[in-house]
């Protein structure tokens, strides 16, 4: 499962595809409503992946040429899917709607992951001090995350409390647990999310867990790093100290 594209299959008008949904997403949030399912077609190695948003959505826009790009998408491809450059259809995606940068598709034309759910309608609104119904609150973390799909289909999915450490730690947005903060599919196949708790757990092709752990200032390691960073600083120190010092004064 390999991110990114082949160089040379990209071509200008492929590229012009996805220009709507990323300029719009450019925008500062304060500037602009919050986000809504917009169509986009998203080169990858494998192919052409289109998502077909809500045309009630798209007709909104106010920029007559990201609407006419739109449409573009919509008369060159009928269906949400993985499409070859020539516009044939590989498969339809048989899923909701997620966003262009929360959708991942392999280089084997096969295989896609993709972070679940509708948090990232939210997502630039978060509160610090807001806090959704406890009841409210399990039913999401309870709730598909992240998907792996084969052909267009779902094969496997894991709930966004089996990627947390400290839940406690997310913020909520008015509707919504926040809890993603990014993902990156790799060049050997693995695909690794990161979540707002600094919580980062990585996948195999299939969607097995191979690996959960801390990054940043929340890993357990830090602490063993610090020490002994701040030994060998004193060590060097005290060298230092000794020749500067101390053999003046032998």
């Amino acid at each position: 499962m390999t991110p990114g594209t082949t160089p040379g299959y990209t071509n200008l008008m492929t590229r012009s595809l996805a220009i709507p949904v990323l300029l719009l997403a450019a925008t500062p949030a304060a500037a602009r409503p919050l986000p809504a399912p917009l169509t986009y077609a998203k080169p990858t190695a494998a192919g052409v992946l289109v998502q077909l948003g809500d045309p009630a959505e798209e007709a909104k826009v106010a920029d007559p040429a990201i609407v006419a790009a739109f449409r573009a998408v919509r008369d060159k491809y009928a269906k949400s899917g993985l499409y070859r450059e020539s516009g044939e259809l590989v498969w339809e995606l048989h899923a909701p709607y997620a966003p262009i940068d929360n959708v991942f598709a392999a280089a084997d034309g096969v295989h896609l992951a993709r972070l679940e759910g509708d948090w990232w309608i939210e997502r630039d609104y978060p509160s610090d001090t807001n806090r959704l119904q406890a009841a409210e609150e399990a039913k999401q973390l309870a709730a598909p995350a992240v998907g792996f799909y084969a052909n267009g289909k779902l094969v496997r999915t894991h709930p966004a409390r089996d990627l947390l450490t400290n839940p406690s730690d997310l913020k909520h947005s008015p509707r919504f647990v926040l809890w993603a903060a990014g993902a990156v599919l790799k060049e050997d196949g693995r695909f690794v999310v990161l979540t707002q708790d600094a919580t980062r757990t990585t996948f195999d092709a299939a969607g097995n867990v191979v690996a959960r752990d801390r990054v940043g200032l929340n890993n357990p390691l830090l602490t063993k790093v610090l020490v002994a960073s701040g030994t060998f600083a004193v060590l060097i120190l005290g060298v230092w100290a000794w020749f500067a010092f101390g053999r003046k004064t032998a």
